[in-house]
Order: C-alpha cells, then structure tokens, then sequence
C-alpha cells in the first residue's frame, strides 16, 4: 500500500522488474510500447488522474517516473492504480499488478 496526503504531488519512480513483469527483459524492449496509467477512486472507480508516464532513460527503458502533479481534488480514502503497456504494432497490452494508495487528508492547505 502506498501512503498518499492529498494535495501532494504523486511520484513514483518504477525500475524493472516491476510486479509480475518478466525480470530479464533485454535493455530497450519498451520502445515500440506507448505506457499509461491511471488512478482510480477505489470504491466507484471514478478517474482522479491521468498519471504522465516518462522513461528516464528512452533507450534501455529500465526505469519508468509516473507522476500526476495535482492531487488537490483527491477524494480521502483508497484509491487503486496501475501502469499499462500497449505494443504498437499489433496492441498486445500487459499491466503491473493493481496498487492501493491510501490518500490522507493534508492539515496544511
């Protein structure tokens, strides 16, 4: 479970493996691949972000930043997110295993 106080910027940082990814994909294997990812109110699985999904390295593709820079209107509670990988060339997609975040209330506005 991820801890999460709304308002805050949400950063994660993802080097491979990641979930149940394999853990000896070959440098650059995600080129080709468009990632997304999204995090959704737990309970009724309303959007609270579409996350901005960027390799820190394009060319070996072993570490992924997932960020979504404003979380003020984040409901307190669970939440649950995930990362997507689509192939581009025929639109095979694999996810990591689904996250809880759980979002605390901020006492400073």
């Amino acid at each position: 479970m991820i801890r999460q106080t709304r308002g805050d910027s949400f950063f994660k940082l993802l080097t491979f493996p990641i979930g149940e990814l394999p853990a000896a994909i070959p440098l650059g294997y995600w080129i080709g691949w468009t990632v997304k990812s999204q995090i959704r109110r737990m309970r009724d699985g309303e959007l609270l972000s579409d996350c901005v999904c960027t390799w820190a390295n394009p060319l070996t593709t072993t570490t992924l930043a997932v960020e979504a820079l404003d979380a003020s209107e984040w409901t307190v509670g669970q939440a649950k997110w995930d990362v997507q990988f689509t192939r581009t060339s025929d639109g095979a997609t694999v996810s990591t295993l689904l996250d809880i975040i759980d979002i605390t209330a901020d006492s400073t506005l």
